[in-house]
């Protein structure tokens, strides 16, 4: 009985047979399916493979927020972090910052945050919103939200919020 990932892998390599490129969105279906069926490891090597493999252009920033994301819907705080850290040490989040897309960075830093409240993981928030400000990306309404909700969720409001709001 195959599992949810390895049919999604198996349907990209069927794709490549038929001379069919995967698409950003095939790519993000499949490392969904991964993460959402408790294989975030699987998902971190089929995003590797991914690059190995050169299939169409690799994978953006649209794919590793899908996996963010799921990260996040699966509740786990650390995995939505080691994906963040991919996604910079692979220079894809600079390349989008440099190139003005705001829009997908800054989503991608709200989805990881949306993770850290469920926790209530402010130390990591402020970490995110350190990055952020170091990089020159404003906050937005979700930005702050997330934040004052990570840091109510700790049990050390005053403390965890003061250190926090000063970024926002």
């Amino acid at each position: 009985d195959k599992g949810k990932c390895e049919l999604a892998m198996e349907v990209l390599e069927n794709m490549k047979v038929l001379t069919i490129e995967p698409d950003m969105i095939a790519y993000s279906t499949a490392v969904s399916a991964c993460i959402l069926n408790g294989e975030s490891l699987q998902a971190a090597k089929m995003l590797e493979r991914i690059k190995q493999y050169n299939y169409g252009t690799g994978p953006d920033i649209f794919v590793y927020r899908a996996a963010i994301h799921s990260c996040t819907k699966h509740g786990d705080w650390e995995e939505a972090m080691r994906f963040l850290e991919a996604l910079k040490r692979d220079g894809i989040l600079f390349e989008a910052l440099k190139n003005d897309r705001i829009g997908p960075a800054l989503a991608v830093y709200n989805t990881v945050l949306s993770s850290l409240v469920k926790y209530g993981r402010w130390e990591q928030t402020l970490k995110i919103l350190v990055e952020m400000n170091n990089s020159g990306l404003k906050p937005n309404n979700l930005t702050v939200r997330y934040a004052r909700l990570a840091c109510e969720k700790s049990g050390m409001f005053s403390h965890s919020w003061a250190k926090v709001k000063v970024l926002l």
